[in-house]
């Protein structure tokens, strides 16, 4: 099926009004009248505060060269992923 797709850009054919619809930037229109169409813009944007965590504070995360491949030789290619 992907073979037979017109562009590359990654969105399939879409359907307007019963009509397929193929051109990259109409789809891009489509998409975008339909999320606007779900979302509203609230007046007041601020997060409210929550108070303090009963969570204690996470420690920063090290991310070194030898642990990547350490966790890279690690994996099993062969076996598919969990549900996580």
């Amino acid at each position: 099926m992907k073979s037979k797709r017109r562009d590359l850009c990654g969105i399939s054919t879409l359907k307007e009004n019963g009509q397929l619809i193929s051109d990259s930037q109409r789809e891009a229109d489509i998409l975008n009248n339909q999320f606007s169409s779900v979302f509203t813009k609230a007046d007041n944007c601020s997060i409210p505060a929550m108070g303090t965590s009963p969570f204690p504070e996470a420690l920063d995360i090290i991310v070194t060269e030898a642990g990547v491949k350490k966790l890279l030789r690690q994996l099993r290619i062969h076996m598919a992923p969990g549900p996580d």
